[in-house]
């Protein structure tokens, strides 16, 4: 039997909002750092590229807890292997400023990472296997397919490829 005193009421100082504290230059100069640094975040291409990888983590691993015939047509659900090269990619992705329209589960097992500019569309699809495939094609056009290893150059340089694709 674990015996322990009751609880304690928490002693915090109860402190007023700021605004309430300082005076009128000290909020004056408050205001004016804040418009400072939230426009400096804006225009950081680093913040922004920190906030686009949280966001597409975050779609990642939503995508990595989807369960087996997740699509009611038997796919397997994706791999911890397929998860980690498809972050990898993001990261490339990312640094490239290539941005994502959609993070799936791929019908064939695995992580899809898609993109569509007008009637372009470009996906790179980390399956199950290990196989790490890019895929650009329009309406018209036959889709071009090419395997990637999983380094850093041939991931950078399907960034590149499938930025240059998607450019108007």
């Amino acid at each position: 039997m674990i015996v322990a005193a009751p609880p304690q009421p928490a002693t915090h100082m109860n402190c007023s909002f700021y605004g309430e504290l300082a005076d009128d230059e000290v909020m004056a100069r408050y205001r004016k750092n804040e418009i400072e640094i939230l426009a400096s975040r804006e225009g950081s291409s680093f913040l922004r590229q920190m906030l686009l990888m949280w966001r597409m983590q975050e779609r990642l691993s939503a995508v990595a807890a989807v369960s087996q015939d997740w699509d009611t047509f038997g796919s397997e659900a994706p791999n911890r292997d397929a998860v980690l090269a498809a972050g990898n990619i993001l990261k490339s992705l990312i640094r490239s400023d290539v941005v994502p329209d959609a993070i799936l589960p791929s019908a064939e097992g695995g992580v899809a990472i898609c993109f569509v500019r007008g009637n372009r569309y470009a996906d790179i699809e980390c399956l199950n296997s290990g196989e790490i495939l890019a895929v650009t094609s329009t309406r018209h056009e036959r889709p071009y397919v090419w395997n990637l290893d999983q380094d850093s150059i041939a991931t950078d340089s399907a960034a590149r490829a499938i930025s240059t694709y998607l450019a108007p």
